[in-house]
């Protein structure tokens, strides 16, 4: 087989695919880059072939996977408007029943999985804090939109070895769960001259399936933490879990802001202003356990088409 052939046969399915999951605005507009053959001279024309094919795969998984992040379903400005207004008048509401002000809450936009059109609509409408789940999906991101004001923040599960590729891009990470990740982000951070905020996240509820250090480990933690000179800890973040009814998830919210104010008083040196949590469905009774920081994704964007778990797996941080 010819290794012209090899490419008809890849372009057709290729093709269709672009029709249907479309990808970047890059790969779209040129899919030939991202699926490009390397061919390396072998001594038989089957093993050249093969070499293609192999090469065409690899790289046609990869795009496959950037691609289904990406197929998000339509929203036009309106909804995304009436979305956020929502969204904001809900966050004003609990904040005023707690005697607090609305400003007083930052609300993060969870963009993970979605179009960068959508991140910069979104940002027009006056949305300045958004929050990326992996390094990968979001650093294409980052680079073709970082208008003054903006603000990225890490708030997914963070591996040690991607350290250096989160402190320059993100305002934030909200995600620290261990002393050699936090070292790690510290050591970059210092070799950038600058102080990274972050959050340690507490996994209040002691769910398997859920990342974040014990309430028994946070203090521990955050007294080493504390004493690294390029990190600023500024508070604390959890997720909690997915219920019917939001005051199934109060006591966890509440757990959280007395630890929080546990260590503002072991540890006055540090601020301890941020409690990030609630989302869409919690967020309301988050604002009012003392929330400054929700991180809020379907209830502005939308659902979510959902990621199958094999393209998952091969997207982690």
């Amino acid at each position: 087989m010819t290794e012209r052939a090899i490419l008809c046969l890849l372009d057709s399915p290729f093709f269709l695919f672009e029709m249907y999951c479309p990808l970047w605005v890059s790969v779209a507009a040129n899919p030939r880059s991202v699926i490009e053959p390397i061919t390396v001279p072998l001594p038989h024309p089957c093993s050249q072939a093969s070499a293609v094919v192999l090469s065409h795969k690899e790289k046609f998984n990869t795009s496959l996977k950037q691609s289904v992040m990406n197929k998000q379903p339509g929203i036009t400005q309106e909804q995304l408007a009436t979305n956020i207004a929502h969204v904001r008048s809900s966050i004003a509401e609990a904040a005023r029943r707690l005697g607090r002000t609305p400003a007083e809450i930052t609300l993060v936009a969870v963009s993970k999985t979605m179009p960068i059109e959508l991140v910069q609509m979104a940002y027009n409408l006056g949305v300045t804090d958004f929050g990326e789940n992996r390094v990968q999906e979001a650093l294409p991101k980052i680079a073709v939109f970082h208008p003054q004001g903006l603000r990225w923040h890490m708030i997914g599960h963070l591996q040690n070895n991607k350290a250096s590729k989160v402190v320059s891009p993100f305002y934030c990470v909200q995600s620290v769960d261990s002393l050699h990740l936090a070292q790690a982000l510290n050591r970059y951070a210092g070799e950038q001259g600058k102080r990274l905020p972050v959050l340690l996240q507490v996994n209040v509820a002691g769910e398997a399936t859920k990342e974040g250090v014990s309430p028994a480990e946070a203090p521990i933690l955050a007294r080493q933490v504390v004493t690294l000179p390029y990190i600023q800890v500024e508070g604390l973040m959890t997720i909690a879990p997915l219920v019917e009814d939001p005051e199934q998830v109060r006591p966890v919210f509440r757990e959280l802001r007395i630890l929080r104010d546990q260590l503002r008083t072991e540890l006055p040196a540090n601020s301890w202003r941020h409690l990030s949590m609630g989302m869409t469905d919690d967020y309301t009774v988050a604002i009012e356990e003392g929330a400054t920081i929700v991180r809020i994704g379907r209830a502005i964007f939308g659902e979510r088409v959902k990621i199958p778990k094999e393209i998952e797996k091969t997207n982690e941080n």
